[in-house]
């Protein structure tokens, strides 16, 4: 088996193979998928969806669609419309106004456009918040618009939030088609020691898998089988989007985030690469070493005999790892190989 190396997943940022670029345009989604919603809170409840656009907006780039909202925050009303709103506003509603004209179309995102304005039912119909902006979004990703807090005690509305999101359209004739992920994590040491772990996917093309490793802990002693009950895990999870090209090679958008969690918080950074492949090839992407520093405390009667290199052990067992001394000389990839589902 070949294996080809792309090189490390940079955070956040897209990178496309040269070798790919007249595929991936060549292939990309016709059209788009614009949702726009207005939700609700309710004070002693959940929030909710009030109105939302659904699947109504379905556009191609150079394309517009405009829709409207409105809400009374008695709790008593909402809806909305599409086009543009030309009757007066109702006493005791708030209005929005959305237009969105799509910009591009790519493997897992599409750029649109944005317009919108929130009028109050005042005499003078005025305009009290808006914005005309381009923005980007992955599939499943949500952008707030507009956030309204409702003070009002005898509401039955704490606040109003408008939002949207975008997704690329398949072509219906290839949209059934089913891909295999076989998704591979390995890490090598600085003494080339190799660990694996596997997680085996199956989506509709075009659609956004989820894929999630089981976290790992960031061992703290370089004693052979220590169980040194770290307070430190490492967590790496993302998303996987295949599309199959006219060419018979399939485009690829990998996204990962590592994450290391500690007692009371942790943080992390992600990023996605695009890249084409064959059916069948083995492609590996090196991801990013890990930076920064996290702190904790160790369990008590746990006892750190020899630290690993960048680990600090301090009174009361408070310890403190300096990740990218750490993880120096440490190799991280994610090994993937996709090919069409046939059963």
């Amino acid at each position: 088996m070949t294996t080809r190396h792309l090189g490390r997943l940079l955070p956040v940022c897209v990178l496309l193979l040269a070798n790919s670029l007249h595929s991936i345009a060549q292939d990309r989604p016709a059209r788009a998928n614009i949702v726009i919603s207005l939700s609700v809170t309710d004070r002693e409840g959940a929030t909710r969806i009030r109105a939302t656009s659904a699947d109504d907006i379905q556009i191609g780039i150079g394309e517009s669609r405009a829709a409207w909202f409105y809400g009374s925050f008695d709790g008593k009303s909402g809806g909305m419309g599409y086009g543009l709103l030309t009757s007066p506003p109702e006493p005791g509603r708030t209005y929005w106004q959305v237009r969105v004209q799509v910009v591009s179309i790519e493997l897992d995102s599409v750029s649109f456009e944005l317009d919108w304005q929130r009028m109050v039912s005042a005499d003078d119909k005025r305009q009290v918040a808006g914005d005309r902006r381009i923005i980007k979004l992955q599939q499943g990703a949500r952008h707030v618009l507009d956030y309204v807090p409702v003070a009002a005690a005898d509401s039955k509305i704490t606040n109003a939030i408008v939002e949207v999101q975008a997704a690329p359209i398949e072509d219906p004739a290839v949209a059934g088609i089913k891909l295999d992920y076989d998704l591979w994590l390995e890490e090598q040491n600085a003494g080339g020691a190799r660990t694996n772990r596997r997680v085996v996917l199956t989506g509709l093309q075009g659609e956004k898998v989820p894929y999630k490793f089981d976290p790992v802990s960031i061992r703290l002693d370089t004693q052979p089988g220590s169980d040194d009950h770290s307070p430190f895990k490492l967590n790496i999870n993302g998303s996987i989007v295949g599309r199959l090209a006219q060419d018979g090679a399939i485009q690829v958008a990998l996204s990962t985030r590592q994450i290391v969690s500690a007692q009371g918080g942790g943080g992390g950074y992600g990023g996605t690469k695009s890249f084409s492949l064959k059916e069948g090839e083995t492609i590996s992407v090196e991801l990013p070493i890990q930076k920064g520093r996290i702190t904790g405390v160790l369990a008590a009667g746990v006892n750190i005999v020899s630290p690993k290199a960048g680990v600090a052990i301090s009174d009361g067992g408070h310890v403190t790892v300096d990740l990218e001394q750490y993880y120096t000389g440490t190799k991280v990839s994610l090994i993937l190989t996709v090919r069409r589902k046939t059963d």
